[in-house]
């Protein structure tokens, strides 16, 4: 398991790593990996599928309570979860927008790597502002520099209104 972690603030993000891959391969490598397989599998829950068993994947929002070990981000979470094979984990909601379209073009343009979008001070829950909405779902404005972006996400992970603002 590799765990992207800060003693100070909790995991971040903990990613399966076969034995082999960590014997051949340099961390930053498992890093970009685990962080790639990470936004996909949050992509396939997004369109109901579990990355893991291929059963019907859930989104739920907000999340109450996060496990002890989990960084505690200024956000609102979600729960993505299967109940097929009881695969269940928190998501700052802002992170279920990591493989839109507009965010990678949102990141390019600022000559940002879009795996920024996950990890770092540009990541996608340190730059966006969510608001629960009355009919359940969630307004995301994420502003880079001058750039903005307003996603407004269901409470199924589909994206429902997209506008950006230069």
């Amino acid at each position: 398991m590799l765990l992207l972690a800060c003693p100070e603030h909790g995991t971040t993000l903990g990613y399966p790593v076969p034995p082999v891959a960590a014997g051949h391969q340099s961390l930053e490598t498992l890093v970009e990996i685990a962080l790639r397989r990470h936004a996909a599998d949050i992509e396939s829950v997004r369109r109901g599928v579990c990355p893991y068993c291929w059963g019907p994947a859930t989104i739920s929002f907000p999340r109450e309570t996060l496990p002890d070990l989990y960084l505690r981000l200024e956000t609102v979470y979600a729960t993505v979860a299967c109940e097929a094979c009881w695969m269940s984990y928190p998501v700052p909601i802002p992170e279920l927008l990591a493989r839109l379209p507009a965010v990678i073009s949102l990141y390019e343009d600022n000559d940002l790597d879009p795996l920024e979008a996950q990890l770092g001070p540009r990541a996608l829950s340190s730059v966006s502002e969510v608001e629960l909405l009355d009919n359940g779902m969630a307004n995301v404005d994420i502003s880079l520099d001058e750039t903005g972006l307003e996603v407004v996400i269901d409470g199924d992970g589909k994206i429902q209104q997209c506008h950006r603002s230069d």
